[in-house]
């Protein structure tokens, strides 16, 4: 059995950004998938223990537990594919995109186009359920008020029109860095496939799925193409990196 364990969602972005990059590190792992939906199964005290953001995914390899998709992957390419991370001069440029795409606020623009299934029924339940363990587990209250706050910031932000204009305006600016960038090189990083990748296939994926013009990626040209290419990957497929919504929530 592998020693190292992913827990995760199908439809998660995130989670598809680790599923993607540890098929293209070819890691093998324990599948344990944490249903973020109704079930609420991530804001479990079991859960919470390994990752106090009550999100997804959390990566234990061993005695490690590694949460946030970025730092995942990171950890996944120093140990297993170094070469992931980029090297010489291209590192920099790998870790720039790396941490643009961390900044878009895919959250923000994904809950304001109704991306997820009954999205706002779901983020009441989990204002919800995050109160209600603040009661039932009082020696993990912190945990459930910080991550009460932070979703009651995030559906405030989905609601608030400043505010997805603020994250459009900042995704339209990175998607015309990038697809200038890949005119000049077949990868984000420059020549060769990384981390940068990963992230920003996972990330196009989502735009796709969203079909709304003001986010469609295929308005950049550069980018379409590269999207294409990455989809043709057979990680893509292994990984289930969906640009559809499959399933319920």
């Amino acid at each position: 059995m592998a020693e190292t364990t992913l827990y995760h969602f199908m439809m998660s972005v995130c989670s598809m950004k680790t599923r993607l990059g540890l098929a293209e590190m070819e890691v093998p792992y324990q599948s344990r998938e944490v249903d973020i939906g109704f079930k609420l199964e991530n804001f479990e005290p079991w859960y919470v223990k390994l990752n106090p953001r009550a999100v997804v995914p959390t990566l234990q390899d061993d005695s490690t537990v590694v949460t946030d998709s970025a730092k995942i992957l990171r950890y996944a390419a120093s140990k297993w594919r170094p070469a992931m991370l980029g090297d010489g001069a291209h590192r920099n440029r790998v870790e720039d995109w790396v941490r643009s795409g961390d900044g878009v606020n895919l959250q923000v623009i994904t809950y304001a186009f109704n991306g997820v299934p009954r999205g706002p029924e779901l983020l009441e339940a989990r204002l919800a359920r995050s109160l209600e363990y603040q009661v039932k587990y009082p020696e993990l209250a912190d945990v459930y008020r910080a991550v009460h706050q932070r979703i009651l910031n995030h559906k405030s932000s989905a609601a608030a029109k400043p505010d997805v204009a603020k994250a459009l305006a900042a995704l339209d600016a990175t998607l015309g860095r990038l697809d200038a960038d890949l005119e000049r090189a077949p990868f984000i990083g420059g020549e060769s496939y990384s981390i940068a990748d990963v992230i920003w296939t996972v990330i196009l994926a989502r735009l796709i799925l969203l079909k709304r013009p003001e986010v469609a990626p295929e308005r950049f040209s550069h980018v379409k193409s590269y999207y294409d290419r990455m989809t043709k990957r057979p990680s893509f497929a292994t990984a289930k990196v969906m640009p559809v919504w499959v399933g319920g929530i």
